[in-house]
């Protein structure tokens, strides 16, 4: 096979690599749709960064946004079974920046449930191994 540094992008290389490293502390990749119900963002707007909340009409006339964060959907569509449910995520976030429509990638970590010590200090060790 070819030197996937030929291959990818230098962004390509970093995601590719950080999915590797999440896998290998058992978190499992996160999926989602472009688009929330805008209620879930007015709802939590303190939690968001500043910006307007790009909105649209959706089907049956419900307000539909562009997601301008992840987390929130996580937590809105992750089961609540008292499990922990350790998962990461690279996907593309919308904001309104300086009046313009901005993309913008987001990637990160989220574990939901009752997170112990462990899950909270193995972070540490597995950035420092990403960028050492």
């Amino acid at each position: 096979m070819e030197n996937l540094d030929k291959l990818l992008r230098y962004d390509e290389q970093v995601i590719l690599k950080l999915r590797s490293l999440y896998s290998q502390y058992g978190y499992e990749q996160y999926k989602m749709s472009r688009f929330e119900e805008y209620g879930l963002y007015a709802a939590n707007r303190a939690f968001l960064p500043d910006g307007d909340i790009i909105t649209f009409s959706g089907s049956g006339g419900r307000l539909m946004a562009l997601r301008p964060d992840v987390t929130l959907s996580i937590i809105k569509n992750t089961k609540n079974d008292k499990k922990l449910s350790k998962l990461y995520y690279n996907e593309n976030v919308y904001r309104t920046v300086d009046s313009e429509l901005k993309e913008q990638m987001q990637v990160g970590l989220e574990c939901i449930g009752f997170a112990d010590t462990k899950q909270v200090v193995e972070v540490f060790p597995m950035y420092m191994s990403f960028w050492i």
